[in-house]
């Protein structure tokens, strides 16, 4: 399965989200979350504080969870000209875990 981008909606009206009537010259700061599944990683992308989302997923790596998390997040960079520099924030949570827990699949030592 190949890297997915599912329909986002991007900033419309020109303004700086930081600067209230007035037009951005810069790109606005991004935010990445990551939520590593057993099947998919999945990213929530926002380029502008207080837009909605865009989301992205990418096939889970259970053998190394990284390998799918940074071709995520090179994906996504690449794909819309984004400078790693501009990333204000990066979220990991992993409902892997989350879903050992509940299902009691987890290993006694």
């Amino acid at each position: 399965m190949s890297p997915v981008f599912w329909p986002e909606v991007r900033m419309m009206s020109g303004k700086n989200p930081n600067t209230e009537n007035s037009l951005s010259t810069e790109a606005p700061m991004v935010r990445i979350g990551i939520d590593v599944g057993g099947t998919l990683t999945d990213f929530p992308v926002s380029e502008a504080e207080g837009e909605e989302l865009s989301y992205f997923k990418t096939p889970s790596t259970p053998h190394d969870p990284s390998e799918a998390i940074l071709t995520g997040i090179r994906t996504i960079l690449a794909t819309r000209g984004i400078a790693a520099g501009k990333v204000a924030y990066l979220g990991h949570g992993i409902t892997v875990a989350t879903n050992m827990i509940i299902e009691g699949n987890w290993v006694v030592m």
